[in-house]
């Protein structure tokens, strides 16, 4: 990171697709503008002429005419620099994230209800007959999501994953509370 904090950019000549880029992140933090292959999720993240330039992969040409243009273009390059620390900060963060999974996981959870007339109380998704442990038996005994999906129309693949969710929330013994749904 000190290396990286006295460069002026980072290049990240990529020729394969990548999941996701810890260097072009890393890059970010330190407000460094990014050169990355317009390939993969590199290309996502490198938003180009805003956080950085995007090159056509394997081809150093143009490679070099984007590190040329960086380097005569001082000024241009420290304002990607600022932008991409920028993004960092809105997307990347630590507390950014965990927000964003927390907003996720409240998201899901508010699909599991329970109705005191629907059996017995138990939860159940977003108010409707099928509980939770149906789901989650059916996936236990080796039924796929798609096979869920395609035998219950109605449900969502979010249904799904809330009780997934619902299910590792219960095992971690953390104290989940359903929403009360009565009969319209």
């Amino acid at each position: 990171m000190e290396i990286l904090g006295k460069a002026r950019f980072m290049v990240i000549p990529s020729i394969w697709y990548e999941t996701f880029s810890l260097t072009a992140l890393e890059s970010f933090l330190c407000g460094k503008a990014v050169i990355a292959s317009r390939l993969g999720a590199v290309a996502e993240i490198v938003q180009d002429q805003k956080t950085g330039l995007l090159f056509e992969p394997g081809n150093p040409e143009d490679l070099a005419l984007k590190m040329k243009w960086m380097i005569e273009n001082e000024d241009a390059c420290i304002e990607m620099g600022r932008n991409a620390r920028k993004e960092f900060e809105s997307k990347y963060t630590a507390e950014r994230n965990i927000n964003t999974m927390k907003e996720k996981e409240e998201d899901l959870l508010s699909r599991i209800t329970y109705n005191p007339l629907i059996f017995n109380g138990k939860p159940i998704i977003r108010g409707m007959r099928i509980a939770v442990e149906h789901i989650l038996g059916m996936l236990a005994s080796g039924s796929t999501v798609e096979e869920l999906l395609e035998g219950y129309p109605f449900l969502e693949k979010e249904d799904i994953q809330a009780c997934l969710l619902y299910a590792y929330r219960i095992v971690a013994h953390e104290r989940i509370e359903p929403a009360l749904v009565r009969d319209q």
